[in-house]
């Protein structure tokens, strides 16, 4: 299989390129151009192109969600609702005792979990890679015991480090504190992903 720059890769493997909104031609310093690179992925990533064309169908009917009675605002506020059940039913949430909330950006829905997740402190505890961005790290410092596991060499999870990192708890119980991992799937500032599913070492009994 080629790339869109002509370059094979493996059969098996998929170029997500095409989902983005990605490559622009860009002045280099010698005058000529090429492809753009973007390596500034953080809070402000290339939309992806489906997510780019249902926000621009969707611009003729924008208008005030919960506060407006005209037909664009109903539509408006009946569109911004469905996205909540869409999500909630995405994760197998249960709309009956789950609430789906939106952030302006990754930053600040962090922040929102941080203070408003019922952690216990001096009990809970939160597993962070050594690979995350300090904003998702310094929310749960004031809230939790924070716990950094480390990376190979490589710049990949070092999966025994997570695995000796949970405490070693006695079987689960009403007191039985909560660990919750904090990780990203992927991380653009190292350029590796965490593609394994996992699943913590079960709790000594």
């Amino acid at each position: 299989m080629l790339t869109q720059t002509g370059k094979a890769v493996a059969p098996d493997a998929f170029d997500y390129r095409g989902l983005f909104s990605v490559g622009q031609m860009a002045p280099r310093l010698d005058g000529s151009q090429g492809p753009y690179v973007n390596f500034d992925n953080a809070a402000s990533t290339p939309p992806l192109k489906a997510v780019e064309a249902a926000v621009q169908a969707f611009m003729p009917w924008y208008s005030s969600v919960h506060r407006g009675n005209g037909f664009k605002s109903r539509l408006a506020t009946h569109a911004y609702e469905r996205a909540r059940q869409i999500t909630l039913g995405f994760v197998g949430a249960d709309p009956r005792t789950h609430v789906c909330i939106f952030g302006k950006n990754t930053t600040e829905a962090t922040n929102k979990l941080a203070r408003r997740f019922p952690f216990r402190s001096g009990r809970d505890v939160v597993l962070v890679s050594m690979m995350e961005h300090h904003s998702n790290d310094l929310p749960y410092r004031p809230m939790a015991k924070v716990i950094h596991v480390q990376l190979l060499p490589t710049g990949e999870l070092d999966e025994a480090d997570f695995d000796t990192s949970w405490p070693h708890m006695p079987a689960r119980s009403r007191w039985w504190p909560s660990l919750a991992p904090a990780m990203s799937a992927a991380t653009s500032t190292l350029v590796t992903a965490w593609q394994k599913r996992r699943t913590p070492p079960a709790p000594k009994s």
